[in-house]
């Protein structure tokens, strides 16, 4: 009676587990769903929405609200043919109901996002999404208070894979990207051309437990009128940067990576090239900054 009680419950644990497996489906837009939001709204846990070649422009293409739910929205044939075009009324994906890891945004574009609150593409908060392969083009912040010109993310653990940020603005912090109390995780990713007339003119980061830089690269970048052309940690931030490339960034001091108010930056294999600033072309330490340097250049 044992044996055939445990291969009952084998058994039951099999036609289970092959009931998730098949459960998962495939949500097209615009074949099936007009917009992206409505596909969204459809969709549940574990399944997929794809997203055909085209401009996705209007309501139900920008606030776009993941709902907490595990799913993965992707293009069907890469970002440079899949795009969210925000046309400066409002950004394109909001994470505020504890999305994980197995919320996925892969091989999206989204650009032209604007807002006058935090992350002119992105915004998240007590969320930890993941991004694959995704671009940020042309998005804004337009408020001297707010930050994160294409995404802001708060109490957050996400990680951005292969994805790209470029001529996103800020008028305060984080040109591109602003985290706060965050452990955000970029691999091979690409900055290039952001700005902020604040600290760090595409990434800002402020009492952050760690932000890992890994294989990435920071191409003419610029803080205007203040200090990390490419970068500034900032109220105990804790960041650790190996194998990337600083080149032509430029900020008041700091024209790569600027570290101040009790941060720690480590950094590891990088390289620092023409960069430059009124005070530490491409590293400036500022107060009591704790940090390691190894084979940098």
């Amino acid at each position: 009676m044992e044996v055939i009680a445990w291969r009952f419950i084998l058994v039951l644990v099999l036609v289970c587990s092959f009931s998730v497996m098949v459960k998962a489906d495939v949500f097209q837009v615009p074949s099936e769903y007009s917009t992206i939001q409505a596909a969204v709204d459809a969709a549940d846990d574990y399944d997929t929405v794809v997203i055909a070649d085209g401009i996705y422009t209007g309501e139900g293409n920008r606030y776009i609200n993941m709902d907490g739910k595990k799913i993965t929205v992707r293009s069907e044939n890469g970002a440079v043919s899949c795009i969210i075009d925000c046309e400066g009324l409002g950004r394109g994906f909001n994470f505020f109901n504890q999305e994980n890891e197995d919320t996925v945004i892969e091989n999206i574009t989204i650009q032209n996002g604007a807002t006058t609150s935090y992350g002119g593409a992105v915004y998240i908060r007590e969320a930890s999404p993941v991004f694959i392969g995704c671009r940020f083009l042309n998005n804004t912040v337009g408020s001297y208070q707010e930050s994160g010109g294409a995404v802001y993310a708060e109490d957050s653990n996400s990680s951005f894979v292969n994805c790209s940020f470029d001529g996103n603005f800020s008028y305060c912090e984080g040109g591109a990207v602003s985290a706060d109390e965050s452990n955000l995780e970029f691999n091979d990713c690409v900055f290039e051309n952001n700005a902020s007339y604040c600290e760090g003119g595409a990434v800002y980061i402020s009492d952050s437990l760690q932000i890992e830089f890994t294989n990435c690269q920071f191409t003419g970048n610029s803080s205007n009128d203040s200090n990390g052309g490419a970068m500034f940690l900032d109220y105990y931030a804790v960041g650790l940067i190996s194998n990337c490339i600083f080149q032509s960034n430029t900020g008041v001091n700091g024209g790569g990576i600027s570290c101040d108010r009790n941060c720690r930056c480590d950094l590891i294999e990088n390289d620092f090239i023409e960069n430059s600033a009124l005070m530490g072309g491409a590293l400036f330490m500022g107060e009591y900054p704790e940090s390691v340097i190894q084979k940098c250049v």
